[in-house]
Formats: C-alpha cells, structure tokens, sequence
C-alpha cells in the first residue's frame, strides 16, 4: 500500500497529492457527506445498484470539480477571484466645488 506525506509548513497551506489549501478540505467534507447521503440511500432505497452509481458518481464529481478548480483559480481559491470581481475599476470623487483644488 502507498503512503503519501501531506506536506504543511509556517508559510505553505496544507497540500495532499496536488490539492491545495482549501480544496483537501473542501473534498475531504464533500466525499463525507456524499458517503453519508449514499448510507442514508441505501436505506431507503431498495436498489443497491442505484445507490452505488449514485455515490461513485458524486464522489466523482466532488475530485473532478476540486483538481479543475484547484488549476483554475491556483492556491487561494475561488474567494479571491470573487473579490477581484468586486473591485471597481475607477472611482469617482464627488467634492463639493468650495473643496475642490
């Protein structure tokens, strides 16, 4: 059986097989819960090959959508996209023209 090191350091974020940061922590509770969702399932429903293609396909998706996203938008994440979205491009001042230089 392999064994892989998590790599954390003062400075570096937590790093696990190419995953930074918050995408380790963001699949570790997305496999979680969709293990969880596929337990509850199982009890429910009587078709255990449904419920088996429904948790494979979730957990899936959950390290599709974390490695895409951790190439896409690098260490610190989708936040700090959303944030430079937010800035506006110029400002405009509005003095009152007794102020004005």
């Amino acid at each position: 059986m392999n064994e892989y090191e998590v790599i954390k350091g003062t400075e570096n974020e937590i790093e696990f097989q190419g995953l930074k940061g918050i995408y380790v922590w963001g699949t570790l509770i997305g496999v979680a819960g969709v293990v969880f969702l596929g337990i509850i399932l199982f009890m429910i429903l009587p078709q255990a090959h449904l419920v088996l293609f429904i948790t494979v396909g979730g957990i899936a998706a959950i390290f599709y959508f974390a490695f895409k996203f951790n190439s896409t938008y690098g260490r610190w994440g989708y936040q700090r996209k959303k944030i430079k979205d937010g800035l506006p491009s110029h400002v405009i001042v509005r003095r009152p023209k007794s102020l004005r230089r």
